[in-house]
């Protein structure tokens, strides 16, 4: 892989599980410097290779977790939906 398709990959990850201001967070999450981020961003050095290991169990886990939030949001608005028909029910509808 080119290293301009490595930093797109770096942005990706951290854009789509981090939002806008990502490259903190991502810095955060694999415990280092914000700055080295941004460094690896700019083409100033090139990320150690077991940086994408890291990156593909962040990306892994945060896919897992919106997999949760995903199945934990169908059970609530099946709830929902249920009480919902139960007020129906209640107020003679």
């Amino acid at each position: 892989m080119e290293n301009t398709e490595k930093i797109t990959l770096i942005r990706e990850i951290g854009e789509v599980i981090y939002g806008e201001r990502w490259q903190s967070a991502l810095a955060r999450d694999l415990g280092i410097s914000d700055r080295t981020v941004r460094h690896w961003i700019r083409g100033v050095n090139s990320p150690r290779p077991g940086v994408y290991v890291d990156l593909s169990r962040i990306a892994l886990e945060a896919a897992a977790d919106l997999d949760d939030q995903a199945k934990n949001t169908i059970e609530r608005s099946k709830a929902l939906d249920g009480l919902a028909d139960r007020c129906r029910i209640a107020g003679g509808w």
